[in-house]
């Protein structure tokens, strides 16, 4: 993940502010991000320092655990970015020799049925790094 810019830095907090003045359920439980993601199993959240955490729902004990994986931080910020374009720039550059991925063809994204998911080979890139 890259170092946000001040830019994005002063949107996050200004969304984080909107957020705790109206008690917005779009904060996370412990009260440090503001959602970026969110489904059945949990959210996804950024802090202001432009860090990206994610938390389960209590509705689902057994995905009680933090997902701070690279992989899974990379498609958490991708799929926000549907919604919120700026946190792009969170994401790692193409590194020189970077090949398109192959299970979804460069384009980050794969169609199951009707419905398009991150894609999980690239974690939603679009290419895959040569190391």
């Amino acid at each position: 993940m890259r170092t946000p810019s001040a830019t994005l830095l002063r949107e996050i907090a200004n969304r984080f502010a909107e957020a705790r003045r109206d008690r917005s359920v779009w904060l996370s439980i412990n009260g440090t991000g503001v959602m970026i993601y969110g489904d059945v199993g949990g959210a996804a959240y950024i802090r202001t320092d432009g860090s990206v955490f994610a938390e389960p729902w209590d509705d689902f004990p057994e995905n009680q655990f933090r997902r701070e994986d690279p992989g899974f931080v990379t498609s958490m910020i991708v799929v926000g970015a549907k919604k919120w374009p700026a946190l792009l720039e969170l994401l790692p550059d193409r590194p020189l020799g970077a090949a398109d991925c192959t299970k979804c063809g460069g384009a980050g994204w794969v169609k199951v049925g009707t419905v398009d998911l991150v894609c999980g080979a690239c974690d939603g890139l679009g290419w895959r790094s040569a190391a």
